[in-house]
């Protein structure tokens, strides 16, 4: 594994995993199975032939980081209150969820029902505990939705030529 995406849903995830796309790296997307492998085992292995993998390792980058030491990780975060207000949009669309979304959404938030202050709260933790996990190290890159060059950020990050084309920006929602 080269390349981890450990950003919380909705914080351009999406977006990575096609610029990882764009970049030559083979790249997993969120799954399923990876949850189960690692809660059950505490280890993972990748499908054959992928080298990255975004969407997935929220809670378990300290398990990825240890199997994988040569693995580097980017957080995508993004406004807080912009992404507090992408939620309470998607969470209209609950019911139609899949009971997997659900209990992933357990995992990660503790509820499968959106709760500002509950999500704000894992957000901000969340952050911060990955920037202290990887205080002293070269491995992390925190990318927002904000930055203006997201693929100078990215790139200069994965030692990759920056392409001639505009970053990925997908899923937007409709203002």
């Amino acid at each position: 594994m080269k390349v981890v995406g450990i950003g919380l849903p909705k914080t351009g995830t999406t977006s990575l995993h096609a610029a990882l796309t764009i970049l030559g790296y083979k790249c997993i997307h969120h799954p399923v199975a990876y949850h189960g492998q690692i809660m059950l085992n505490g280890n993972y292995t990748p499908p054959k032939g992928y080298n990255a993998m975004v969407n997935t390792a929220e809670d378990f980058y300290p398990i990825l980081a240890s199997m994988f030491p040569d693995c580097k990780f980017v957080l995508t975060t993004r406004d807080i209150n912009r992404w507090l207000a992408s939620w309470a949009k998607k969470d209209q669309l609950f019911e139609e969820q899949e009971k997997l979304q659900r209990l992933d959404r357990i995992r990660v938030f503790g509820t499968c029902r959106f709760v500002p202050k509950k999500f704000k709260s894992v957000f901000v933790n969340h952050t911060h505990l990955v920037e202290e996990y990887f205080e002293d190290s070269d491995r992390l890159l925190v990318l927002s939705l904000e930055d203006h060059d997201k693929w100078r950020s990215l790139c200069d990050f994965l030692g990759k030529s920056v392409p001639d084309i505009p970053y990925p920006h997908k899923r937007k929602s409709k203002r």
